[in-house]
């Protein structure tokens, strides 16, 4: 942005501001503007920056009994889940969650 050495501005002596942005605005897009003019001849210059605020991808983690890796049990051991998750808006069980990818032989 170039308005050389035109005064007075419209908006003066202005060298940053700032703004936290909230988690609400997850997966939102907006554009920023900015005028500067001169009041007098009516020239101006304008600069525009675009901010992008993704969605984080979800993570998952599941747990058999206390291991992310595969485990081996024993008849009549209990098999007990556990799960956390971040980013995730809904986690699904398999349809039989006892035994939600099980061979049987």
């Amino acid at each position: 942005m170039n308005v050389g050495t035109l005064t007075p501005l419209t908006i003066q002596n202005l060298r940053s501001t700032a703004a936290a942005i909230s988690a609400n605005y997850a997966g939102c897009e907006w554009t920023t503007t900015i005028k500067a003019e001169h009041t007098t001849t009516g020239k101006y210059d304008t600069d525009t920056v675009t901010i992008k605020y993704p969605i984080a991808d979800p993570v998952l983690t599941l747990r058999a009994n206390g291991s992310v890796n595969d485990i081996t049990v024993n008849t009549n051991e209990t098999v007990q889940y556990a799960w956390a998750s971040s980013h995730a808006t809904k986690v699904t069980l398999a349809a039989n969650a006892a035994y939600p990818s099980a061979t049987l032989c």
